[in-house]
């Protein structure tokens, strides 16, 4: 019936809202991540990449609801590659964060050998 393809239709965008909202907190995450310092940051940084898996878990449901919903091919396709070029840019900067609270922690006072 029209009506259950209706409903299906609205969960697919009720879960590509929620993938969307989820990387919106993950940059948001970042944010509180630059303002932080010290163990704040760590835990900032810690508190945000739970958010990016979180983001990762709700694009492979919205796509695999979508799929089964009959979304168009093309519009699923550019729809996740927005998505995923968005989280792998945050991938990108937890990276550059991990490296340089690892190059803070070896600098100050460590002494080889």
């Amino acid at each position: 019936p029209a009506w259950r393809a209706r409903t299906a239709a609205m969960a697919s965008a009720d879960l590509e809202a929620a993938a969307r909202a989820k990387l919106a907190a993950a940059g948001e995450g970042f944010k509180r991540v630059d303002a932080a310092k010290g163990a704040a940051r760590a835990a900032a940084l810690k508190e945000t990449v739970a958010t990016m898996h979180e983001a990762k878990r709700a694009i492979k449901e919205w796509e695999r609801e979508a799929r089964m919903d009959g979304v168009d091919q093309a519009d699923l396709v550019a729809a996740k590659q927005e998505m995923v070029r968005e989280l792998n840019a945050y991938v990108q900067l937890k990276k550059q964060y991990a490296e340089a609270a690892a190059a803070e922690a070896a600098a100050p006072g460590t002494l080889e050998g």
